[in-house]
């Protein structure tokens, strides 16, 4: 296995390629902190999960039950259980529900109408939250359901970014990603 160090040539020339590519127009919008954006647990429980981690290292991913890319939990897992003794090292995923093209036919129409068809009696947040764990096993913590996008994205060859808004980022995502700063450009 490759150490960090060995692969930091290979890490920089992506994060060049990346700034050049998505931030060289990323200009923050919030004075504060990863922090400060309120995000709940996927019961509602805890209004504020973010918060708790504040000073310490933290690893945030989005995540949604059924997306065609869960198999991350499995490499999530094994970070997370190697590093379980480390108590200023955190894992938190922040449940999103922005596609509905899934990887996983049952969640096709969203994990709320997968819920309201299964009559489970479970938030979207708490969806995601037992499909991992029932899955791969994690035991991190998840968040409740969040908008990860401004659209909801299904197949379509001939899509554009920026011209279909079905509903508000959540400010957490707006921020990090960089589109509080990009021209809406609606039709």
């Amino acid at each position: 296995m490759e150490t960090l160090e060995a692969l930091r040539p290979d890490l920089e020339d992506c994060v060049e390629m990346e700034e050049e590519l998505v931030w060289d127009n990323w200009k923050p919008q919030n004075d504060g902190s990863f922090y400060d954006f309120k995000i709940a647990s996927p019961d509602g429980s805890d209004s504020d999960i973010l918060s708790k981690y504040e000073g310490k290292v933290t690893l945030v991913f989005n995540c949604a039950a059924g997306c065609g890319n869960v198999p991350q939990h499995a490499v999530l897992k094994a970070l997370d259980e190697r590093y379980a003794d480390q108590p200023d090292f955190n894992i938190q995923a922040i449940v999103v529900d922005d596609f509905q093209c899934h990887g996983y036919e049952e969640f096709n129409e969203g994990l709320e109408a997968y819920g309201v068809k299964n009559e489970l009696d479970l938030t979207p947040g708490q969806i995601a939250e037992k499909f991992a764990r029932d899955n791969y096993g994690v035991e991190y913590p998840f968040s409740e359901l969040t908008n990860g996008r401004f659209d909801k994205h299904t197949y379509d060859p001939d899509w554009v970014p920026g011209k279909q808004y079905e509903q508000e980022m959540h400010p957490f995502w707006s921020e990090i990603t960089g589109a509080n700063s990009v021209t809406r450009n609606e039709e």
